[in-house]
């Protein structure tokens, strides 16, 4: 997009969709033009929103810039857990070793940037209030010295369906996503 259309879409973020975070994707140019519209909005309302970097993609070989990302505007960066490697249990994430993650949330916070974790769940499976607590509190441990996470996204890995799939085949509450409860 150019320059002005990302600037139209920041501020319909803000006015219109009345968001209170923005997720983008793109290069830093898209990045900087969007947070400097948000910027300029600074005292006015609605106010802007923090600016959400999701570069960092599961399995990327990309290397991202992120003190660019960084002085682009960008508030924080989505960090995938586990390469994109989705969990049914706490335990799924405590047996595994993911030390880039770690390295990961460092590296964004020594730029500037709030690491913010993207967990992919395994659809179908139940989360209770307890093991969304453990989970908070797993991956404050794993990000180390980066500390407690300012959020967490959660990501339901649901199976595509196949063409084979007829519409009501399939009892509907096996379809269900069974999202974590917040504490």
């Amino acid at each position: 997009l150019k320059s002005t259309e990302v600037t139209k879409v920041s501020e319909r973020i803000r006015t219109s969709a009345k968001a209170n975070v923005a997720f983008i994707e793109g290069s830093i140019g898209s990045l900087r033009s969007f947070a400097a519209e948000q910027e300029n909005a600074r005292g006015q309302f609605p106010s802007p929103v923090p600016v959400v970097f999701t570069g960092i993609a599961p399995g990327s070989d990309d290397a991202v810039d992120l003190d660019e990302a960084a002085d682009a505007g960008v508030s924080g960066i989505i960090v995938s857990v586990l390469n994109g490697k989705a969990i049914s249990t706490v335990q799924d994430l405590i047996d595994q070793e993911d030390g880039s993650f770690k390295d990961q949330c460092e590296k964004a916070l020594a730029s500037g940037l709030q690491p913010i974790p993207e967990v992919f769940l395994v659809g179908g499976t139940q989360w209770e209030e307890e093991d969304v607590v453990k989970l908070v509190d797993v991956l404050t441990e794993k990000c180390g010295d980066a500390g407690e996470p300012v959020s967490v996204v959660l990501t339901i890995d649901a199976p595509e369906e196949s063409d084979d799939d007829e519409e009501g085949s399939e009892d509907e509450e096996a379809k269900a996503a069974f999202l974590p409860k917040v504490p």
